[in-house]
């Protein structure tokens, strides 16, 4: 005999927000978790309704358990893909302020910033972060703007500051 779940139907407003969000958006993936729960209202048997859409019942039980924690707010959220940011956006745009100016002016006596130069100075005497590979020094300057010399980690980061006028 199939698992009966535990679904915490949706309310009278909810269904009523779920039924105008299905006319509205074009969105497959935001339509199909609309009609799953839909579906699960009527019939709340994670195989039975798995069959009808075609996918996994572990994929139907996932969507009971987020739309039970999240309610409406699930429905049309989207994960963002690759990994979680390790650097935030405050510390970035440090990094860029620092690279903008002359090594001189932080004391230091090199004419520019290398990548390794600026990693040394980002996590040891600014610390800023425990560590910051030069790739992604070079990748956060490069989005920036401040496109360096080429892509191996030796090469001088060229900023206005070092820049001939």
């Amino acid at each position: 005999m199939a698992r009966r779940l535990h679904f915490h139907k949706p309310t009278r407003q909810e269904l009523r927000a779920l039924l105008i969000l299905l006319q509205q958006t074009t969105d497959r993936i935001v339509r199909q978790r609309i009609e799953v729960i839909l579906s699960l209202c009527a019939i709340p048997i994670a195989k039975e309704v798995a069959g009808l859409f075609d996918r996994h019942p572990n994929t139907i039980r996932d969507y009971v358990r987020r739309f039970n924690r999240r309610r409406l707010h699930w429905i049309t959220e989207r994960r963002k893909g690759g990994p979680k940011r390790r650097i935030s956006y405050r510390i970035e745009r440090q990094i860029v302020t620092i690279a903008e100016h002359a090594p001189a002016e932080y004391g230091l006596h090199y004419g520019t910033w290398s990548l390794a130069r600026l990693q040394w100075f980002i996590t040891k005497r600014r610390k800023l972060g425990r560590h910051i590979s030069r790739e992604h020094l070079r990748r956060i300057l490069k989005k920036t703007t401040y496109i360096s010399d080429g892509s191996s980690a030796r090469c001088s980061v060229k900023t206005r500051a070092a820049r001939p006028s």
